[in-house]
């Protein structure tokens, strides 16, 4: 017989805190998810109706996730989504799950590009599950976003992402979103206003200490660069030059404790580049800006070349 909803959600939350810190630190959160998931309800469901019987097939299906969570497999893929931005977007094994911190970098490119005008160009860099190149898509219908990734997997996970959101997009923009395969931006040759990067940041040496629902489960191609993190970004500062126009910005999202190193790079590799630290909502330093200088025009208004 199977147990009330109720009952079902004790055991769910033994289970997970038996199953150890290891493997979640959150068993109360990630119990209320699956069920929600399970019986396809909200929060207020549970709340008015969790003396309810459970059904054999909801039952089981229940008792496979929270197995399955107990193993310390991300709950974003075992529902296979994840909300950003107010969107729900289907991730896998392919792509990183996208985090509440990569707000910040959207925020910042929205901006960016917005302030650029009607018909300004904009490129996400490493754009794994296509998140932040839609959300940016949407809320600047009038720009043209082009989505780079070296895993045609990935590649896959964004293009679905955007034909299940195409609703979202206003009529003239859904052919402005724009997906491709390629090495950061090395082969990349259009001249944008803005690049946006979440690149992966994480030391190699870092690894044994991370948690294990990231750790073992989301693709260390999408985690890891080198011993301080860096090896992709001073790839794509190598680039980023001769691709961003004057006036544009440079918008990379780093870990908090990278912000200074990543900052002294830019200010290397783009000399004439006004560098800035933006931080998140918690306070973290999480996005460093290169923004360019505004090209001069030959004559400044009100003067006659010299003859």
């Amino acid at each position: 017989m199977p147990p009330t909803i109720r009952k079902a959600i004790r055991w769910g939350r033994s289970v997970l805190i038996t199953a150890g810190c290891g493997m979640t630190d959150t068993p109360a959160l990630d119990v209320d998810v699956l069920i929600r998931h399970v019986l396809g309800c909200d929060r207020t469901f549970l709340l008015t109706r969790d003396h309810l019987t459970m059904t054999h097939g909801t039952w089981r299906r229940f008792q496979k996730l929270v197995s399955r969570r107990s193993t310390a497999e991300p709950v974003a893929y075992i529902t296979g989504t994840k909300e950003f931005a107010g969107l729900v977007f289907r991730v896998d094994r392919r792509v990183l799950i996208p985090r509440p911190d990569t707000e910040t970098i959207l925020d910042l490119a929205i901006s960016r590009l917005a302030g650029s005008g009607a018909g300004a160009t904009g490129v996400d860099v490493g754009t794994g599950s296509g998140a932040l190149a839609i959300a940016w898509a949407i809320a600047c219908p009038s720009s043209t976003i082009h989505a780079i990734d070296i895993d045609e997997g990935a590649l896959q996970v964004a293009r679905n992402n955007a034909r299940r959101l195409r609703t979202n997009f206003a009529s003239a923009s859904r052919s402005r979103l724009r997906f491709s395969r390629g090495d950061g931006l090395a082969t990349f040759k259009t001249t944008v206003h803005v690049i946006c990067a979440n690149l992966p940041y994480i030391p190699t040496g870092d690894a044994p200490g991370l948690d294990r629902t990231v750790r073992d489960w989301e693709p260390h191609v999408a985690l890891f660069s080198g011993p301080d993190g860096l090896d992709a970004y001073r790839d794509l500062l190598s680039h980023a030059s001769r691709l961003v126009r004057p006036g544009g910005s440079v918008l990379m999202e780093c870990g908090d404790a990278q912000a200074a190193a990543l900052s002294a790079l830019t200010r290397e590799r783009l000399p004439s580049a006004h560098v800035t630290v933006h931080q998140d909502l918690a306070g973290r330093d999480r996005v460093v800006e290169a923004l360019m200088p505004k090209a001069q025009s030959e004559h400044p208004r009100g003067t006659l070349p010299v003859p």
